[in-house]
């Protein structure tokens, strides 16, 4: 039986290991029963014969090349291999940089535990829709991308020799994800240098917090959230009790270099801070539209939104709901913006396939696919503070901004 995954609203940012988009579902050993019946639905069995059925032409045409390879193609090839680009092509040809077909190894790699803890080498990376280029956002600490010298602004070209340039993000990661102990051969092009640089980064174990929060002087609660898994929500939930026990007046939320999460994960935090109304709403191609709202409870102290062009999908929702409902003012620069939902199916010999099926919007109507969310206080970071993964406060302008707002 098919079924399919709810609550992908990634941007096109991954962590090379966790694979974050945005998955509001977590699975492990690609074990569709390890999952709540509340986290998959059964997927209704539809007829698109009439559409897709192959004809007796498409068969003898399929049998034509197929006969071409066999008694012609010089170099040894792999019949699996050939299958498995067939089907890649179909949603290749739907031109969507968000839609896409995984292999089985594909695919159990996509899902795994998303759950603050992986096997992987420790950053965080960006696709350009344009140009598809893959550019490492963050290291996080302790990572072996850190002993190994990647730095944020490297732009991955090769993995394993192999030429990477305009493979799907989710693809690339998965080539760059292993087992524990074992190396992965990296090379990239540093932009500040002139030059390519290959590295040799032993995989292992990352553990990963997905919120930090700290109390700033006078009394400004500080929450940086690297990305909106279901491990964030308590999280979250933390950070917001140990600040207002410490004398938290008003508060600053990071979402720079955030690449999204989980739907039903942003729509919960969310709602621990917004009125009683409509969170997200979605519409899909036939024009019917889902709502996630929010209960009464909101938090009523005045907040400052940190957001940068890494700010992607849930990150953006977030910032959207909040402003939308005149809770957060914004500081930083445009946010990458992706309005789209995908769903990701579980396909039914362990591959997957990736599909846009929505639009979602702010709770006032904003569509924030392709255009963003402009901050209220437009500033670029300083020239001296980018490309650092942690970056002091007295050369972060943009969060010396939220600070002055506040005070």
């Amino acid at each position: 039986m098919k079924k399919y995954l709810l609550g992908f609203l990634g941007g096109m940012v991954l962590t090379l290991a966790a694979t974050v988009l945005i998955y509001e579902l977590v699975i492990k050993d690609n074990d569709l029963n390890a999952v709540t019946p509340s986290q998959i639905v059964d997927l209704p069995d539809t007829t698109q014969e009439d559409e897709f059925a192959f004809t007796e032409e498409d068969n003898a045409k399929f049998k034509e090349i197929a006969e071409l390879i066999e008694e012609n193609y010089l170099y040894e090839y792999d019949v699996n291999q050939i299958k498995e680009g067939m089907f890649a092509g179909m949603l290749a040809m739907l031109q969507d940089p968000y839609t896409g077909y995984y292999t089985v190894e594909d695919f159990t790699s996509l899902l795994e535990g998303n759950e603050g803890t992986y096997v992987g080498i420790g950053v965080r990376v960006s696709q350009d829709v344009e140009t598809n280029k893959i550019t490492v956002v963050k290291n996080f600490k302790g990572s072996p991308a850190i002993d190994a010298g990647l730095q944020p602004g490297d732009q991955i070209i090769k993995v394993e020799g192999e030429d990477i340039t305009g493979m799907e993000l989710t693809f690339v990661v998965s080539k760059i994800k292993g087992g524990e102990g074992t190396p992965v051969n990296i090379t990239i092009y540093r932009e500040s240098e002139d030059k390519e640089i290959e590295l040799n980064i032993m995989r292992k174990l990352v553990t990963m917090d997905t919120v930090e929060f700290e109390m700033l002087e006078d009394n400004i609660g500080y929450i940086l959230i690297e990305e909106f898994d279901e491990v964030t929500i308590n999280q979250f939930k933390d950070a917001l009790k140990s600040l207002e026990k410490q004398g938290q007046e008003k508060m600053i939320i990071d979402l720079r270099n955030n690449p999204g999460g989980s739907l039903s994960a942003v729509c919960e935090m969310i709602d621990m801070l917004v009125p009683e109304g409509v969170i997200v709403y979605t519409l899909d191609k036939d024009g019917n539209r889902q709502e996630e709202r929010s209960d009464a409870k909101e938090f009523n102290k005045p907040i400052v939104i940190l957001t940068n062009e890494y700010s992607a999908s849930a990150s953006e929702l977030f910032t959207g709901a909040l402003r939308d409902y005149d809770k957060a003012e914004v500081v930083g620069t445009t946010t990458y913006g992706k309005g789209v939902v995908q769903r990701i199916y579980g396909l039914e010999d362990g591959s997957g396939a990736k599909l846009t099926v929505s639009k979602y919007y702010t709770p006032s109507g904003y569509d924030i696919h392709g255009v963003g969310i402009v901050p209220d206080y437009e500033i670029e970071l300083s020239e001296e503070a980018s490309g650092m993964s942690d970056i002091p406060l007295e050369l972060d302008n943009q969060l010396q901004k939220a600070i002055e707002l506040l005070e």
